[in-house]
């Protein structure tokens, strides 16, 4: 249902506009599984997988706003899920080895605000 709720906003401002929130609400997602991950001591691959489960309805939105903002801007489908694909691999391959480095030297990140 937030989805849901998110996708609607998020079709109420502009294209590109809407693919930016989305953005920030999966990495949003991305960060709060990776602080909730080592205050639980949670193992990496164990993180891997939640993170994956946890933040793919965010993902999910963030795709599909990506897509119509490329569409709206006249770049190929074929191009835009390429790159989404680049994109979203890069975010979730930076959380995953950042999560990583922070378990395994016992470290966090910076608090937020």
């Amino acid at each position: 249902m937030i989805t849901t709720v998110l996708v609607a906003m998020l079709l109420a401002a502009s294209p590109t506009d809407a693919a930016y929130a989305a953005r920030d609400a999966y990495l949003a997602c991305i960060d709060t599984e990776l602080r909730d991950g080592l205050d639980k001591k949670v193992e990496p691959d164990a993180f891997n997988s939640a993170v994956v489960v946890t933040c793919q309805p965010k993902l999910d939105a963030w795709k599909t706003a990506y897509l119509a903002a490329d569409a709206a801007d006249g770049i190929k489908a074929k191009d835009s899920a390429e790159s989404f694909k680049v994109d979203a691999d890069d975010f979730l391959d930076s959380a995953k080895d950042r999560y990583k480095d922070y378990f395994d030297t016992k470290t966090s990140p910076a608090k937020k605000g």
